[in-house]
């Protein structure tokens, strides 16, 4: 989802190596997974949790692992004789040896080569462990001659042309990632989730990018629900909190939540601050519709399903945005398989929809002194609240505009 990007990936991305970021990117944008491959991102990531305090110091010098990454990739077959060697040449090719082995002492040595026998982790250090026997680091002093230096690259090279090396930097980059998304679990608070297929419980979530944010909790056996609140009062972030946590499950990643067990659903749509497709000229309402049409078709064929949708239909006027919203909600409500949430300022559907096809929750908010106060609170009921005048007339936009 695109505002995972804008929003979330930045709190996990403790990489150092640009193509160690990429990955994590990866992580995040991987298109659907299955179960199986769900719940084996989930045992990964529990592995780097449970070893934290053991691979916790995970580090290198950047420009270091740069210069030996070009080095050890577009290294070329050093020449028969070292004489055909000019003196500047020969100590460059002995200082770039040099400190790709040093590099790979530390990272090897001090970092992967303690991974080996914990599970799921060792194989980040396999790759390493071949690169590093076959160029028999350990039986190499700590000062080359040329003729060593020269035997070292030529090894090089050869481990490059049987890939070994681009096999190592591939793990190396790929550990990094997944450290780095233990760190931004670890440091955020976040907490592996659960599947239940009878169960929608998601306890004290909250949005990560709120500062000292109010802490919700949403359990329902309904598979309809319908927020309310006044504007304000923190109904998108609410959504996006929910969505994150949903979205990031079936991605195999940590949610921010104390406790979250939820559906394994075919199907994540989170609508949110949906706007207009000027590449594919469709209105804001088109692209509700759009939205709307692939979550039915697929609720329809039997896929289990999971829609957030903000404010649906509100590009549209009342009278159509009333009648649709009504289509809407008791059309989706027949798809016992799936969870929707929908959120609405038409308070007027409280007493036109039966109130056995969803479950109503609202933002508390109330007014003070004249003045809006949002609690940010998620409780059930219908909010009946409006602040829009208020707001208006506070910000003295009716002595403005006379």
């Amino acid at each position: 989802m695109p505002y995972i990007e804008k929003e979330i990936i930045h709190l996990f991305d403790y990489t150092i190596h640009p193509s160690s970021s990429e990955r994590l990117y990866q992580i995040f944008s991987v298109p659907r997974l299955s179960f199986s491959a769900t719940l084996e991102r989930q045992q990964l990531l529990q592995a780097f949790l449970f070893y934290w305090e053991r691979i916790q110091g995970f580090t290198y010098h950047k420009a270091d692992l740069q210069e030996v990454y070009q080095f050890t990739t577009y290294v070329e077959q050093p020449e028969s004789t070292i004489g055909q060697y000019f003196g500047k040449d020969r100590y460059q090719l002995q200082g770039r040896c040099l400190q790709t082995i040093r590099l790979l002492r530390n990272i090897y040595g001090k970092y992967l080569l303690p991974l080996h026998g914990i599970p799921l982790l060792e194989d980040f250090a396999g790759s390493a462990k071949e690169l590093y026997e076959t160029l028999e680091i350990d039986k190499l002093p700590k000062e080359l001659t040329f003729q060593q230096t020269f035997s070292f690259a030529r090894k090089l090279v050869a481990c490059r042309e049987r890939n070994l090396t681009a096999r190592f930097w591939d793990s190396l980059f790929e550990y990094e990632a997944w450290w780095s998304l233990a760190m931004g679990t670890i440091k955020y608070g976040f907490t592996i989730p659960s599947f239940s297929a009878d169960n929608f419980v998601i306890e004290e979530f909250w949005h990560p990018m709120v500062t000292n944010p109010v802490k919700n909790n949403l359990q329902t056996t309904s598979n309809m629900i319908v927020l309310t609140g006044p504007n304000m009062s923190g109904k998108s972030t609410t959504l996006k909190a929910i969505g994150l946590c949903v979205s990031l499950a079936h991605i195999g990643l940590a949610v921010p939540a104390e406790n979250c067990r939820i559906p394994f659903y075919d199907q994540v749509l989170v609508a949110i601050n949906v706007t207009d497709d000027l590449k594919n000229g469709f209105s804001h309402f088109m692209q509700e519709i759009v939205h709307l049409k692939n979550t039915a078709i697929q609720a329809k064929a039997g896929q289990r399903c999971f829609a957030i949708f903000d404010e649906i239909f509100r590009g549209t006027n009342i009278d159509d945005a009333m009648e649709v919203t009504f289509t809407t909600i008791k059309g989706l409500s027949q798809f016992r398989q799936c969870h929707f949430i929908i959120s609405t300022h038409l308070y007027q559907l409280q007493g036109l929809l039966p109130s056995e096809l969803y479950e109503p929750y609202q933002l508390r908010a109330g007014i003070q002194d004249g003045v809006p106060v949002n609690s940010y609170r998620l409780d059930r009921g219908w909010s009946d609240l409006k602040f829009g005048r208020l707001i208006f007339e506070k910000e003295g936009l009716s002595q403005l505009l006379e």
